[in-house]
């Protein structure tokens, strides 16, 4: 739970980001995100952002292989990459924004989670959650 008052992204941002890289397998991001209980994964790389990949994005890829027998589809899915299936065009915040705007621009861009970048690198990741956890913080407070 948070300790004080959340003004701003860094305040309820996720710092021990898991993230990927393009030539990852698409097989290996599936289990990752399986076990961790992820929806997003920044893509990464050294520590430019190159994009995001989401749990949607890997069953649209998993759902448009038109094969029959599961084998053939898990083998095609463990040999495609990331960068098949990311979205490139992303949007972030920096950490010193303000929540209320990081929110409005999630809200208007339909997206559950936001990126931060700060100086031109990756230093979290602000998803619906954490904004869960900030109305929860001050519905605790009354």
């Amino acid at each position: 739970m948070l300790e004080a008052q959340p003004h701003t992204v860094g305040d309820v941002m996720s710092r021990n980001i898991i993230a990927v890289g393009p030539e990852d397998p698409i097989g290996n991001i599936l289990d990752s995100m399986e076990q961790l209980r992820f929806r997003h994964l920044p893509v990464v790389e050294g520590d430019r952002l190159v994009g995001v990949v989401t749990q949607k994005d890997l069953l649209h890829a998993s759902s448009s292989l038109f094969s029959d027998k599961a084998k053939e589809r898990d083998a095609i899915i463990g040999k495609a990459h990331v960068k098949t299936i990311m979205q490139e065009a992303i949007i972030t915040v920096s950490s010193k924004d303000s929540l209320a705007e990081a929110g409005r621009v999630m809200w208007e861009a339909k997206v559950g989670c936001l990126p931060v970048v700060d100086d031109d690198k990756l230093v979290g990741i602000l998803t619906e959650s954490d904004f869960i956890r900030v109305a929860l913080w001050y519905l605790a407070k009354g």
